[in-house]
């Protein structure tokens, strides 16, 4: 029944019954999708009610920005849902639905970047960012990325290197909201940048190895405005920046890092002479998955004690990546090697010391896992790094 009222358009009280739905899924999700729950419910009546699709293309134009908000809350609750749906291998037939249906509006939710209230900027980029990683049609991205491109460029209209620099200031966390740009066209923040980056990277994880024009062009033009930024800082200023966006958040830093090596893996199995291989090249060297690890350990005093608690954390995925990174190292282990020559003071030598003080640790034990499997890649790395220095 609350469904149907919310879906009509009928109720009052639409704040309140977004804020309850988004509690019930919330404990849904948490207690692990059990069908008995009401979240089950909520979460399967929603999906497959006629007029949900109406709904999310009209929501926005009669409601206030507190509900847009809490819509945008329940409807990243509905994408946390499927996600979490999808890895178990349950609900399949409601799952597909709802992605399919979120997806068919992701358009729709792009619009709300340019909405005048903070929170909204920042869920909406959530939203889409999330969407990206599902599988989503090509034409999908390419409209993404359009989007993007125009709100970058409104962004640069109004937007100073000044107001960049600004950003990182010591009290400008994603826990405030004060926009640091405010137009009617564009209001922005720190955590808007960050999940801006977000959207253009996801589009890129998600991006099949042949890349139609459209697509092309538009990743095309991004890119000139990001090469255009490079001219008001250096390499080391560029990877700064990057990880100080992300710096806030442990999952953050590491699902960066997990991309930037996705995406790496496109480029060196793209042919030669692509333009989607051409247009990456020249940044994937600045920010590497090499330069943005060995800069990671740099700027966090070279502490093998900081990989101890990420790879004992459960709210990153710092063990599938370390995994991962490890095996990007062994292609090409002279890369490594000057990279940490270039970045680090100590040279390979400090990593390698980093690095062998980690497996002793992971050899005492303690671990939720059994680290053996990583234990021996990094003993097999420190082998492979010490024959060629």
């Amino acid at each position: 029944m609350a469904v149907d009222k919310m879906v009509d358009n009928k109720m009052r009280c639409t704040l309140l019954y977004l804020e309850i739905f988004h509690a019930i899924l919330k404990q849904y999700r948490k207690l692990d999708l059990p069908e008995a729950h009401v979240g089950y419910t909520l979460y399967s009546t929603w999906i497959e009610h006629p007029q949900t699709s109406i709904w999310l293309n009209t929501f926005t134009n009669t409601h206030d920005k507190l509900e847009i908000t809490a819509y945008l809350v329940y409807l990243n609750d509905i994408a946390k849902t499927c996600d979490i749906a999808f890895e178990q291998g349950v609900m399949v037939h409601e799952t597909a639905l709802a992605r399919k249906l979120l997806i068919h509006h992701i358009q729709h939710f792009c619009t709300l970047w340019s909405y005048p209230y903070i929170t909204v900027v920042r869920r909406s980029l959530e939203l889409v960012s999330r969407l990206l990683r599902s599988p989503i049609d090509k034409f999908k991205i390419a409209g993404v990325l359009e989007l993007l491109l125009a709100w970058s460029d409104r962004l640069n209209t109004h937007f100073t290197i000044d107001m960049f620099w600004e950003c990182f200031e010591t009290d400008r966390t994603e826990f405030y909201h004060q926009p640091i740009l405010q137009h009617d066209d564009i209001t922005v923040d720190r955590e808007c940048l960050k999940l801006a980056m977000q959207v253009f990277v996801a589009s890129l994880c998600s991006l099949a190895d042949q890349v139609d024009t459209s697509t092309l062009a538009a990743l095309e033009r991004i890119l000139e405005r990001i090469q255009a930024c490079r001219h008001s800082m250096s390499d080391e200023q560029l990877l700064e920046a990057v990880l100080e966006l992300h710096g806030g958040n442990d999952e953050d830093s590491v699902n960066l890092q997990l991309d930037v090596l996705t995406i790496d893996n496109k480029l060196q199995l793209a042919d030669q002479g692509s333009r989607f291989k051409q247009c990456f090249q020249e940044l994937i060297q600045v920010v590497s998955p090499n330069r943005l690890f060995l800069w990671f350990c740099v700027r966090t005093g070279m502490d093998y004690s900081l990989l101890v608690d990420l790879l004992l954390s459960n709210e990153t995925e710092f063990l599938r990546f370390l995994l991962e990174y490890l095996k990007h190292i062994e292609r090409d282990p002279d890369g490594f090697i000057d990279t940490c020559k270039e970045l680090v003071d100590g040279g390979v030598d400090q990593v390698m010391d980093m690095l062998s003080r980690l497996v002793l640790v992971l050899e005492a034990g303690g671990f939720p896992y059994n680290p053996r499997h990583l234990i021996n890649r990094l003993n097999y790395i420190l082998t492979l790094i010490q024959t060629r220095i």
